[in-house]
């Protein structure tokens, strides 16, 4: 038992004992303009991984974030989207998740936008954002929310969207069909029914009427054309009017303004240079050991030093084939294939990759959400 242990811990802790020779880069066949698909499989270390790399610039060629409906797998949110006016090329598992038993929710840890529209706020954690132009990059989003009677009222600042909150926080939320069909309960406090504009633009004010005021704790339903808002008190009148029938209007700012973004962390390289940034992120002690030491099966994406490429990766592991990576390992094979910029996505058994039809790593959990690259037919 002792021996094993022993064993075990060195397996776990010798950096870059997967690397004691280099491992061989991808031969990429081409699966449609501008994308290209690799895999590497090696003995000796048992390594196997996958890479699909896309031109950002090529034409009809769009890479978007995926949000999957209840709890379906990587392949079952491929099988459902691909269509004929969009083929999906490929797409990789992306954030890290908690699921709320209660609402039969997966929530992801970070930050999800899709064409303008904030579905979860940030986390204080990296995503991968899109401009409209086309730009991706890797930054750690912050929102300012604000909801008021006009531009003249103080108003309410938002905390949350979409994201749980406890009692005696003092955080103000906001819930949409995102969340789904019943906002969330806290012990004490207020659940305000706005009716009006039902998605939380970053790129537009959304306008509403104040339809409701419940005390909490009662099972409030969202309306579909509308939201609630949950807090603890209720402001003063002349900071924010909740009677009925009053008008408020709803400002979300998410820094750098995406067009798309979806969350995962840690940064892993920065400026070309190894950069695993979990203190910076606020990954709890547990949860840093557990990701960067640890060899798992692991996802991440990286961008070339002028922006116009990206490598999606996922590293198989956890079986004789493939013993997986740690994070410096992970980054290394990414400045490897050309990266300056990269972060980690989700690990473990979640982890999985879709190309051209089959799935060709299968993860056997439900994901929060993914990261998907599409070849637009018409």
């Amino acid at each position: 038992m002792k021996a094993s242990m022993i064993n075990l811990l060195v397996f776990v802790l010798l950096p870059g004992f997967a690397f004691a020779s280099e491992l061989p880069s991808p031969e990429y066949r081409n699966i449609a303009p501008g994308v290209w698909y690799g895999e590497v499989k090696e003995k000796d270390p048992p390594i196997v991984y996958h890479v699909i790399k896309v031109d950002t610039g090529a034409d009809k060629v769009e890479i978007r974030p995926l949000r999957p409906r209840d709890d379906e797998t990587l392949g079952q949110v491929a099988a459902r989207i691909d269509s004929e006016e969009v083929h999906m090329l490929g797409a990789i598992t992306a954030d890290y998740y908690h699921y709320l038993r209660d609402y039969k929710l997966v929530i992801p840890w970070g930050i999800l936008v899709q064409e303008g529209e904030l579905l979860f706020s940030p986390g204080g954690k990296s995503a991968l954002c899109s401009e409209t132009s086309g730009l991706f990059y890797i930054s750690v989003p912050t929102m300012k929310a604000l909801i008021r009677n006009s531009p003249a009222t103080p108003g309410v600042r938002i905390t949350a969207v979409n994201r749980q909150i406890k009692s005696r926080e003092n955080k103000c939320g906001i819930y949409n069909s995102r969340w789904g069909d019943v906002a969330p309960e806290i012990s004490e406090g207020y659940a305000v029914t706005v009716t009006g504009d039902p998605e939380f633009r970053i790129d537009r004010t959304g306008q509403g009427t104040i339809t409701g005021i419940s005390r909490l704790p009662v099972k409030v339903p969202i309306p579909e054309d509308g939201f609630i808002m949950i807090m603890e008190k209720l402001p003063p009148s002349d900071q924010l009017d909740l009677k009925l029938g009053s008008q408020v209007m709803l400002d979300i700012e998410v820094s750098s303004s995406p067009e798309n973004a979806v969350g995962g962390g840690p940064r892993i390289l920065r400026n070309g240079k190894i950069s695993i940034e979990l203190t910076r992120e606020n990954f709890g002690s547990g949860h840093a050991f557990y990701i960067k030491s640890s060899r798992h099966p692991r996802s991440a994406v990286g961008i070339n030093p002028d922006w116009k490429m990206l490598f999606l990766v996922v590293v198989e592991g956890r079986s004789d084939r493939s013993q997986g990576m740690n994070l410096r390992e992970l980054s290394r094979l990414l400045i490897s294939l050309g990266a300056t910029e990269a972060m980690a996505f989700d690990g473990g058994r979640s982890v999985s990759m879709y190309v051209d039809g089959k799935e060709a790593v299968k993860g056997d959990r439900q994901i929060a959400d993914a990261l998907g690259v599409f070849q637009i037919i018409k």
